[in-house]
């Protein structure tokens, strides 16, 4: 290897020991929601429907519907929440293939479970909300075309 790769992959390899909270001032997260934040239903009966709040409930998983499917927020997501909104200089966006209409009503519910504190509300109206209609081109929105009104998240 010629000493300029050698340059080249020890600047791409250079990662930081430590980063610090100055280092994330102006710093845009764009958060996914399915299976990183929550999880919609997959459900179809009553008893195991009964038998998955329960588990829920013991767990201390929280849950609220959302376009005709029940999200169980997935652990640690309220406080993953708080503490990227506790960093100064951060911005929050969400970015999902799900439907318009799913994501616009999901992102304020899961707002007001994590960020119900006014020391909140600066951060709640810079948040962006993108979807499924804002991505040029997924699989899944082929794949699924003949029943696309149906389908609300990935």
């Amino acid at each position: 290897m010629t000493d300029k790769h050698q340059a080249i992959d020890t600047h791409v390899c250079t990662v930081p020991e430590k980063a610090s909270v100055d280092s994330c001032s102006n710093l845009t997260i764009v958060l996914d929601i399915d299976e990183v934040l929550a999880v919609p239903d997959r459900i179809r009966d009553d008893e195991e429907w009964e038998q998955i709040e329960q588990y829920a409930k013991a767990l201390d998983i929280q849950y609220f519907e959302c376009c005709e499917h029940t999200h169980f927020l997935l652990p640690g997501c309220i406080e993953f929440m708080r503490f990227l909104a506790d960093l100064p200089g951060v911005t929050v966006h969400f970015l999902s293939s799900g439907r318009r209409i799913r994501n616009i009503e999901f992102v304020p519910k899961l707002l007001d479970l994590a960020w119900n504190d006014v020391k909140y509300n600066a951060l709640r109206e810079k948040v962006q909300i993108k979807y499924r209609e804002d991505i040029e081109y997924t699989y899944r929105k082929d794949e699924y075309s003949p029943d696309i009104d149906h389908f609300y998240g990935n």
